[in-house]
């Protein structure tokens, strides 16, 4: 991938930027980090399902909130790279903008801006709007930033605009790193960028549109962070035909952790209820009692009918208690009354338990009482 040599080159430069800065007391530096906290958002936001808003930055200000962001405060690149500068971070207008400009500095014929998140956490979904600087040589980026420096677990968008534009994405996931590089024009407007990272999967979105998709994730705690750099192999140094000053613009950043139950909950499929009750134990009726018949039969004696009598005189019975343990049907009870009706007209009583044996008797006309 085009991006994997530059970008392990700027994560190592990055995080001994950061190492050295927090550790030096000249300006600029890295200021000191405070324990990080969750940190109520100033303005509420809709959490997509399975997210649960950490905070929003509005940059509404005139200065950069110090207690959420710490600006890097160390070179990077060659000898045509950049010195990060604090002076090179501002915020006005509603906007966050990291300069950079032609300044000699450090060593450097370049002067550049970046920051990090003061919260780290595992998992997460990051949301920005953003316009990148056009021009050759200017490396507008995003990145999650791993708490151990190293650059194995290390995410990164990167948009480089000379014409056309490029946008060059790394996932690193510990054991290695995927990626893409994606053309088109980016540099035009604002965009909204998404870095989506659950523990099943690692998603880049532009516009809402999915860039890169990964089932590969790391599973260390990162912070999101933005820079501006030049001066390697993936992105060359500014030119003289490269406008400068150029200003990476951040409109707004919101910041999810992973909810786990609301996740759950918006992939699970709730089943129907059944819609016939099944009896809870044995003899218990489906649909009610259902009523015994009485049959007259020659000489106007009377037999009491139930069904399932089995063989007795009483075999033609509808017990009901009975048909709902043996597992029949409603319209099998029917059926049955419908034959007794037919019988009690006839006149003459046949058990239903006889009738099969006796219609195989040709001829037999003999009545069999039990």
């Amino acid at each position: 991938m085009p991006t994997a040599a530059s970008a392990a080159r700027r994560l190592r430069a990055a995080a001994a930027a950061l190492v050295a800065a927090a550790a030096s007391t000249a300006a600029p530096a890295l200021p000191a980090m405070p324990a990080r906290a969750a940190t109520a958002p100033a303005v509420a936001a809709a959490a997509p399902a399975g997210w649960k808003l950490a905070f929003t930055e509005e940059f509404t200000g005139t200065g950069l909130n110090r207690s959420r962001w710490a600006t890097y405060g160390s070179t990077y690149g060659d000898e045509n790279g950049v010195d990060w500068r604090d002076d090179e971070v501002l915020v006005g207008g509603g906007h966050l903008r990291i300069r950079m400009q032609r300044r000699s500095s450090e060593g450097k014929p370049f002067t550049a801006g970046g920051l990090i998140n003061l919260r780290s956490q595992v998992y997460g979904r990051y949301e920005f709007r953003a316009k990148v600087p056009k021009g050759k040589g200017i490396d507008s980026y995003a990145t999650l930033w791993p708490d151990d420096g190293g650059d194995a677990n290390a995410t990164l968008i990167e948009i480089l605009a000379p014409g056309p534009d490029s946008a060059h994405l790394t996932n690193g996931f510990g054991s290695g790193n995927g990626g893409r590089t994606v053309t088109g024009n980016f540099s035009d407007a604002f965009h909204t960028y998404t870095i989506e990272w659950s523990p099943g999967r690692f998603r880049i979105l532009f516009d809402g549109t999915v860039w890169l998709s990964d089932t590969r994730v790391p599973k260390v705690p990162k912070a999101l962070g933005f820079a501006v750099s030049c001066g390697d192999n993936l992105t060359g140094s500014p030119d003289a035909s490269t406008p400068l000053p150029a200003f990476f613009e951040i409109d707004w950043v919101r910041v999810y952790t992973y909810d786990r139950a609301a996740a759950a909950a918006a992939t699970t499929t709730t089943r129907p209820k059944p819609t016939t009750t099944r009896p809870d134990r044995p003899g218990k009726a489906i649909s009610g009692v259902v009523p015994k018949a009485t049959a007259v039969g020659a000489g106007g004696a009377t037999t009491t009918a139930q069904a399932g009598g089995g063989g007795t005189a009483a075999g033609v019975a509808l017990d009901g208690e009975r048909l709902a343990a043996s597992g029949r049907s409603a319209g099998g009870t029917l059926l049955l009354v419908v034959a007794l009706v037919a019988v009690v007209l006839a006149g003459a009583w046949v058990p239903l338990s006889r009738r099969r044996s006796r219609a195989g008797r040709a001829g037999s006309t003999a009545r069999r009482h039990d």
